[in-house]
């Protein structure tokens, strides 16, 4: 689905693209809220369920994920933006054998764990 993001990125523009996929998503994750909550553990709930989740996944796969990487792209300055595109793709890559991404570590430092488990 990156394929025809980027084209449509490119027919319509960056911004109309991410409002409309950010409302895409937004109503998926909704009415997934919404009927997870009011029909908990009936058929037609888990059905609804799926559906829009994938719908959720469509609209983030045409819209706000593709979109990441043209951003990157045009960013930066032409010069430097073979170089800087690719700390961008280093620091969102996962490695394989390891729990932990750099994201990650930079989260953990910047917030580090609560001394003892939260109760509510």
């Amino acid at each position: 689905m990156t394929f025809p993001g980027m084209w449509i990125v490119y027919k319509f523009g960056r911004r109309q693209v991410l409002l409309y996929g950010a409302i895409v998503m937004f109503t998926g994750q909704i009415i997934v809220g919404a009927i997870g909550t009011a029909l908990p553990g009936q058929e037609v709930s888990g059905k609804v369920l799926i559906a829009f989740s994938c719908i959720f996944v469509a609209g983030f796969a045409t819209t706000w994920g593709p979109v990441v990487w043209v951003v990157c792209g045009e960013t930066f300055p032409t010069r430097m933006s073979a170089k800087c595109v690719t700390l961008a793709t280093a620091s969102n890559v996962r490695p394989k054998d390891s729990g932990l991404s750099l994201s990650d570590l930079e989260a953990s430092l910047i917030f580090p764990s609560p001394p003892s488990p939260l109760s509510f």
